[in-house]
């Protein structure tokens, strides 16, 4: 299935993308199972390109499935409807935002890049942003290879990232 052309300017994200996360069946080997499955995760920017993307996905398994002559069953997982969320600019120049960024950028380890807001990638603040409530998500150690099997974080940065969360939280509590 063509994507959509991957959106400029996110880094090391790559959006649209599409991944067959998970393939399961059968119990035994050389026998045909009662039941297949596979799990996709699929992410954008926007709800439309979601929607449109999220439709195609399932056109062309319904089909397959047909064309198979198998059953076919749909079950989401999640689907997050942004439609609530407050504008992109607004979101990131929030002062929630603009705060977790100043600690993280505060309290970096000299010679790293700076810390920039970002809008993108799959978090628990996503839940409240598409319900219009400003939300966050940093972390306290440094990733690499994030969401591969490789991923892995460097403990030498944990302290730094604790003392992150723990200015944060002083900075977002007290006037």
């Amino acid at each position: 299935m063509p994507l959509p052309p991957i959106v400029e300017g996110l880094g090391i994200y790559k959006l649209p993308v599409l991944n067959v996360g998970t393939l399961g069946g059968g119990t035994v080997t050389s026998a045909a199972p009662r039941e297949a499955w596979f799990t996709i995760d699929l992410r954008s920017l926007d709800t439309e390109t979601q929607s449109r993307l999220e439709q195609e996905v399932i056109a062309i398994a319904r089909r397959t499935a047909e064309q198979e002559g198998v059953g076919f069953r749909l079950e989401q997982a999640i689907n997050i409807d942004f439609s609530k969320a407050r504008p992109q600019q607004e979101r990131l120049n929030h002062p929630l935002v603009q705060t977790a960024v100043a600690v993280v950028n505060h309290l970096r380890r000299p010679g790293t890049p700076a810390v920039v807001a970002q809008d993108i990638g799959s978090t628990d603040a996503n839940i409240a942003v598409s319900m219009g409530i400003p939300g966050i998500a940093i972390g306290a150690a440094t990733t690499n290879k994030v969401h591969t099997v490789d991923e892995s974080a460097d403990a030498t940065t944990i302290v730094r990232g604790i003392k992150s969360f723990i200015t944060l939280a002083v900075a977002l509590t007290t006037k």
